[in-house]
């Protein structure tokens, strides 16, 4: 029986996520995101997190066309679900629409969505469904 080793992974370059129910497993860059994903290609990833812009001119879109190309030669990454949690409104129809044209369970969240602003310490409520609080200022 296969261990599922990757239960979150983020590729964000800037924001740090607590995750409320499992460590997640960080990545800074397209190219380290495009590294990570061809390594790890038969692995089973439960949820994935995508950030539109990241950083030096870099974007998600090399790793959004991977991914599709994957699905195109019959080897779709084997993931549960992907949020698209971008500031960037036009990168993130992109994304959303690009992985479910391959047939991806992918859903749109307005970064906002992941921080409670009410509360004192940024947390969002453990009932929601991605389970990740944002840790604001922080990078890892």
């Amino acid at each position: 029986m296969m261990m599922n080793l990757f239960k979150t992974v983020i590729i964000d370059d800037e924001r740090t996520f607590e995750s409320v129910e499992n460590p997640a497993i960080y990545i800074r860059s397209s190219e380290t995101a495009l590294t990570f994903l061809e390594k790890n290609k038969d692995e089973h990833i439960d949820t994935l997190y995508l950030d539109h812009d990241l950083g030096d001119g870099d974007d998600i879109r090399v790793v959004v066309n991977w991914l599709a190309e994957a699905e195109n030669d019959g080897h779709p990454l084997d993931v549960d679900i992907i949020y698209a949690h971008t500031m960037n409104p036009v990168g993130g129809d992109y994304i959303v629409k690009a992985l479910q044209h391959h047939q991806y369970n992918v859903v749109r969240i307005p970064l906002p969505d992941l921080i409670d602003f009410e509360a004192s310490n940024y947390k969002h409520p453990p009932e929601t469904p991605h389970g990740l609080r944002l840790i604001l200022g922080g990078k890892s």
